[in-house]
Order: structure tokens, then C-alpha cells, then sequence
């Protein structure tokens, strides 16, 4: 998802935060991952795009990470398979985010480290246990 600036000193309050405190990083073989900084709030629309984890619907992906990990639907953490209505929840994922400023689940244990029964816990706590159909 892409969010249009319509004040282009954004960018200069990025690149002043970044000299004064620069992101946390962790270097990975030969890539470098940097910890994303807060968007600032804009009243412009989204536009949906995808930044290569589209997959083609008529193949079987189970099991592999299709979405980013506080965005994944409960069939994709569950190795279920799944179709285009985790899209739809992912959408709604990054819709929360930009209205409520934070995401809806963490899916972190105490040592920051990605936590599939945790998340799922949280989705639990929040809606309630999953139907039998959804099981099946």
C-alpha cells in the first residue's frame, strides 16, 4: 500500500531523524534490514500495490511466507489452504494500522522474536475461537 505525500518536507524530517538517530539495523548475508519508521498521517488515499509476493491463484503455496508476519492471515499461519479472502485481511490488517497507529497483533514473545502461537492467541483473545468450519 502506497500513500501519496502532499508536502514534500516528509521527506527532510526523515533524513533529519536519520542523521540524528539512525534506524536499527541487522546485517544478513549480503543484505542490510532496517527497521521501518513511522508514516506520517496523511489524509490521502491508499493505493493498493504488491512488491513481489503475489502469487498466482491455480498453485499450492501452503506453507510458505505470503505475507508480511503481523498481516498474516490465520490459514497462512496455520499451513492451511488459503485463496484471495487473505487479502482481504490483509488489507484490513493495514487499514487498522493507519487508523489506530499501531498494528492489532503483535506476534512477538518477550525476546522480540516472531511467535505463530502467540499470534494466534491474539486473535483468539480479540475474535473469539475460530468456527468448526474453519477447523475442518
Amino acid at each position: 500500500m502506497l500513500l501519496e505525500i502532499d508536502d514534500p518536507t516528509v521527506f527532510s524530517v526523515f533524513e533529519e531523524a536519520e542523521l540524528k538517530q539512525p534506524a536499527p539495523r541487522k546485517v544478513l548475508g549480503d543484505r542490510v534490514i532496517y527497521k521501518s519508521r513511522r508514516i506520517p498521517r496523511t489524509r490521502c488515499l491508499p493505493i493498493i500495490t504488491d512488491f513481489g509476493e503475489a502469487r498466482f491463484a491455480d498453485e499450492d503455496y501452503r506453507g510458505q511466507d505470503v505475507m508480511p508476519d503481523v498481516y498474516r492471515a490465520p490459514e497462512v499461519i496455520l499451513k492451511m489452504n488459503w485463496d484471495n479472502k487473505v487479502d482481504i485481511w490483509s488489507i484490513a490488517m493495514v487499514f487498522w494500522d493507519l487508523v489506530a497507529g499501531r498494528t492489532l497483533f503483535q506476534a512477538r514473545n518477550g525476546q522480540q522474536l516472531l511467535d505463530d502461537t502467540l499470534h494466534l492467541a491474539e486473535m483468539v483473545a480479540i475474535m473469539g475461537p475460530p468456527s468448526r468450519e474453519f477447523l475442518e
